[in-house]
């Protein structure tokens, strides 16, 4: 049963980077010599690098960031459990639970390593978004609703997290 949960994070996930590695790509086609690499607060380039610089940091990025929660997965079932900070942590890791509460923690950190992914993909469709238009700028509330998606889907990512820990009501 903990692998078939973990199908569907772990399937998403790997569909991601295919994209995430085919969106690069496709990218340096459409991206100029010189990419902006920073916007300042109205949305105009403030700071430069070269195609292949850019790219490799929107790569780096895209690799390392969802890498994180994925590794912090793994590592969580090596940690002692008084290094765990949940709510009810006696219940939650009490040897009958522990193997499905760090399933649980697992699948939701994949998830978490999903959003961060589409997050690194949104910003790097924003620069390429900036240099189609002149001067090269974001468009306008662009950032601000890719930025506010995330932390939507990151809050209702946390509250289905602190949902999951309360304490059991039938004990």
């Amino acid at each position: 049963m903990v692998m078939n949960s973990m199908k569907a994070p772990v399937a998403v996930l790997v569909s991601l980077c295919a994209v995430f590695a085919a969106f690069l790509a496709w990218s340096a086609t459409q991206l100029p010599d010189h990419v902006a690499t920073h916007f300042g607060l109205g949305g105009y380039a403030d700071k430069w690098s070269t195609r292949e610089s850019a790219l490799y940091l929107m790569g780096c990025l895209g690799l390392l960031l969802p890498l994180v929660p994925a590794a912090m997965s793994v590592v969580l079932r090596f940690l002692p459990v008084d290094f765990i900070n949940i709510p009810h942590r006696e219940y939650w890791l009490a040897p009958a639970r522990r193997e499905a509460t760090y399933a649980f923690f697992s699948r939701y950190l994949l998830w978490l390593s999903c959003m961060l992914l589409c997050f690194v993909m949104g910003m790097h469709w924003l620069t390429i978004q900036a240099h189609h238009r002149f001067p090269v700028r974001l468009p306008p509330g662009a950032f601000i609703g890719i930025l506010a998606a995330f932390l939507v889907a990151v809050s209702l990512w946390a509250v289905v997290l602190i949902h999951h820990f309360r304490f059991p009501r039938s004990i």
